[in-house]
């Protein structure tokens, strides 16, 4: 039988962790530690579990994508080789998986959304592998989640967030986080059976005003980088 949540917590999973390098929205390089899928499934079996199995949900119409539904936009900076800045539309559903995961005789599902490390991931970006990794990183945050295994990784992010230390300098991503968080929520409010007229009626707004609120984000993360340049 598996340990309890608490004792699998208590495992240094840092020791097995691999790190891969990723983006932020200006392009700083970001090193983020993660736990191999293999690795936390032998982990799961060193610790007491003697039936692991995992699988990716399909949808009706058989893909392994989940999204909204409802397209978002945003722009991608294109650097010429003249120095000069331009922007290509791009869009994204917003898109998710979802696993179902057993240990033993307990079934867990846990949705995930398909990212680029911490960057959204766009139609023009989006491949197989893309969403074989979100599977991959879906099924190790659902154990975290269920069994303590892992959850420490996400706990240390918690723990050092100052979440009352003021920036400095703002940050020009801050309007496409709030704005990515925003089409996350959303998606995942949806995926759970919320229409989308339905949370645009509780939130009290129209479909215009919250494409207009998604666009203002952006377009204030735009600015404030280009006026940092002038």
């Amino acid at each position: 039988m598996l340990k309890p949540f608490l004792e699998m917590r208590d495992i240094d999973v840092r020791q097995y962790c691999k790190h891969r390098k990723t983006k932020d929205e200006d392009g700083n390089v970001l090193t983020i530690p993660y736990l191999p899928w293999a690795k936390c499934l032998v982990l799961l079996h060193e610790n007491g579990a003697e039936n692991v199995r995992y699988r990716a949900l399909q949808g009706k119409d058989g893909s392994y994508l989940f999204c909204t539904g409802e397209e978002f936009h945003s722009k991608k900076k294109i650097y010429g080789k003249d120095k000069s800045v331009s922007y290509e539309d791009r869009h994204t559903a917003c898109y998710f998986v979802t696993v179902e995961v057993v240990i033993d005789k307990e079934t867990f599902v846990m949705p995930y959304p398909v990212m680029n490390g911490t960057a959204v991931v766009y139609d023009d970006t989006l491949n197989q592998l893309r969403v074989h990794n979100a599977i991959q990183r879906a099924l190790v945050k659902c154990v975290a989640v269920n069994t303590g295994l892992g959850i420490k990784l996400w706990e240390d992010d918690d723990e050092t967030e100052d979440h009352d230390k003021q920036p400095e300098v703002a940050s020009a991503a801050a309007p496409l986080q709030v704005k990515e968080e925003i089409e996350r929520i959303a998606t995942e409010k949806v995926q759970r059976g919320l229409a989308y007229k339905d949370m645009l009626s509780l939130l009290g707004i129209t479909d215009k005003q919250f494409k207009e609120i998604l666009q203002g984000l952006h377009n204030g993360s735009w600015l404030l980088g280009a006026i940092r340049k002038l």
